[in-house]
């Protein structure tokens, strides 16, 4: 087996080797099965199953994968019948039959799996003494759970994860809301077990089978439901499960209970207060609210990790911090965001003082705040100081459509924020003075910077590398080693920037030949201020500078730099950039 391991999105993935098409025609379709210990073990997580159930629907019926694949053997049977003819060690009518037998399969697999996520769920559930449970005995799963009362109802129920009969700080209440009924907007998965009737593990194939797996639910004031609606996810279709007097086992630890995002409402976020000591790694899995004015004190090399989405909304008057656990504390790691359920996240009013960065399980953080695979974020009125050990003060990887507004990063101790493989950033209004490495750093990303001021960098103000296309807008850059560059097949569109003092104000050239060439900057409606303005240009590069004021001494090397000697104009410049839409000229 070989893996690949990627530490900034987290996920692991096997590369699949002689993958087998089942040979059961008008027969039962093994569903889940293993050829592995690897792939046995992943069976046994609820959200392994549930993002393969979800793949492999999305590819069948949305993308019509077998139809495509059927076509595809009927296209090329005439050039194979040729080919086949001109092999001698191939017998012609054995190959196409066995090419009609595949077809064959492909068909009642597509038949059987499609029947099976229509089918409704074994479920039963039962009366407890002061709770009462659901049972799944199943390979489809129940979701979105629908509880019914005949007279009294309680404000509230819970999913007792614990089975401590106790609705503990990680276990998330639903609210009524003022219906008739309570929704528990959550999928819940049986257990999974591996047999095989091999005696030896050499070369088994296991099948993977179900057991009746209980889950407790406990309710205000012990008010147990008269009737209980439940949905398959796959199908959609609803169905009542029935009261029996039954037994299970409780769900293991790797049975995730999977909360439905969508669903999720005010009253379903954990509620963070107060003063809280972070002793050990602290990881969110739904969602949070921290109420303005909550204390984070973290020990050293522990983190802070969403998985869910995250509502951190502090005031002028009452910040959220996060700082180290006591004057005395060695750096603590990150403050993360991760993962795709945790778009949409809004930070605002924050203090982030003294952290650093570090490993999680498969996680690799090199920075203090940290956004891996997210999209639609704002982060709003941050003050970032003090990081140490890691390179960056904020990291985003594998991002899209991020807000960072009104930001503070004084004297990064390597890069303030470095965006890598992420697209659609804004950085505005943001403050950045003497990093001591590069203030932003880009790579293969799409942003926009805007009305922020680039003090004192002693590496670059803005350093925009590996086929980035960034926009520049209203940005002051001062005694910056230097101000500008740009790289490896990147573009930058300079509007209205001031460049003052920088040792280097521009710089284009290549850096890693993956790329093939040099960077590409356009300078228009700028004033550039220095005793001597020093443009640098490689070959393979060009620098334009059109209607914009030098002041002091031109130092230009390379023969690609081309300047516009005219005055600065009053004239209105049209972007042609992916995020020019964000900018009213």
């Amino acid at each position: 087996m070989r893996l690949i391991l990627d530490p900034w999105s987290g996920y692991v993935s096997q590369i699949i080797v002689d993958p087998r098409l089942g040979n059961n025609i008008n027969g039962k379709f093994a569903l889940d099965f293993s050829p592995n210990d690897l792939t046995a073990l992943l069976h046994r997580s609820s959200e392994f199953n549930h993002a393969k159930y979800k793949s492999l629907l999305s590819l069948i019926k949305e993308e019509e994968i077998i139809e495509k694949n059927l076509k595809f053997i009927e296209e090329i049977s005439k050039n194979l019948i040729i080919s086949l003819k001109r092999d001698p060690e191939l017998s012609t009518k054995k190959t196409l039959e066995q090419f009609k037998l595949y077809s064959q399969y492909l068909k009642s697999n597509r038949e059987n799996i499609i029947k099976q996520f229509n089918l409704k769920p074994k479920a039963h559930w039962k009366k407890n003494d002061n709770s009462f449970s659901i049972f799944v005995n199943d390979k489809m799963p129940v979701s979105n759970i629908k509880l019914s009362f005949i007279s009294d109802k309680p404000e509230w129920v819970s999913i007792d994860e614990n089975y401590n009969g106790l609705v503990d700080k990680n276990e998330m209440k639903f609210f009524s809301n003022n219906e008739d009924d309570i929704y528990i907007p959550a999928t819940i998965y049986s257990n999974r077990i591996k047999v095989t009737n091999k005696k030896t593990r050499m070369h088994a194939q296991f099948d993977i089978e179900t057991v009746n797996t209980k889950f407790n639910i406990i309710t205000e004031n012990n008010i147990l439901p008269n009737k209980v609606i439940a949905t398959n996810p796959f199908s959609q279709k609803n169905f009542v499960i029935k009261n029996k007097n039954v037994n299970g086992v409780q769900k293991n630890k790797f049975n995730k209970i999977i909360i439905n995002s969508k669903f999720i409402n005010e009253n379903n976020y954990k509620l963070l207060s107060g003063d809280i000591k972070v002793e050990s790694d602290l990881v969110f899995d739904f969602p949070v609210k921290i109420m303005p004015g909550t204390n984070f004190f973290i020990k050293e090399g522990k983190h802070v990790i969403f998985k869910n989405r995250l509502i951190a909304n502090g005031t002028l008057k009452k910040p959220i911090i996060f700082k180290k656990y006591d004057v005395s504390s060695k750096p603590w790691g990150t403050l993360a965001l991760v993962g795709t359920n945790s778009e949409n996240s809004e930070l605002s009013n924050l203090t982030i003082d003294g952290g650093s960065g570090g490993k999680y399980k498969q996680f690799f953080f090199t920075s203090m705040l940290s956004l891996h695979n997210t999209r639609n974020i704002k982060l709003e009125k941050i003050e970032l100081s003090n990081h140490s050990l890691f390179d960056d003060m904020i990291h985003l990887v594998y991002c899209e459509n991020i807000v960072l507004n009104n930001l503070k990063l004084n004297y990064a101790l390597y890069d303030a924020i470095d965006v890598d493989i992420s697209n659609n950033i804004t950085i505005k209004n943001s403050q950045f003075i003497e990093p001591n490495n590069d203030a932003i750093d880009f790579m293969e990303s799409t942003a926009l910077v805007e009305s922020s001021s680039i003090i004192g960098s002693k590496d670059k103000g803005i350093s925009i590398g590996e086929n980035s296309n960034i926009l520049i807008y209203k940005i002051f850059l001062k005694n910056n080693n230097l101000g500008i560059a740009v790289k490896d097949k990147s573009i930058a569109e300079i509007v209205e920037t001031r460049f003052k003092n920088n040792n280097i104000q521009i710089s284009a050239y290549a850096k890693n030949w993956q790329y093939g060439g040099g960077g590409t900057v356009n300078v228009v409606n700028s004033e550039f201020e220095s005793e001597i303005n020093s443009l640098e240009s490689s070959n393979s590069s060009k620098i334009y500078i059109d209607n914009s004021a030098i002041d002091g001494n031109r130092k230009i090397k390379g023969k690609t730099v081309f300047i516009d000697n005219h005055e600065k104009k009053d004239e209105k410049y049209k972007i042609s950039h992916p995020m020019s839409e964000l900018i009213a000229l």
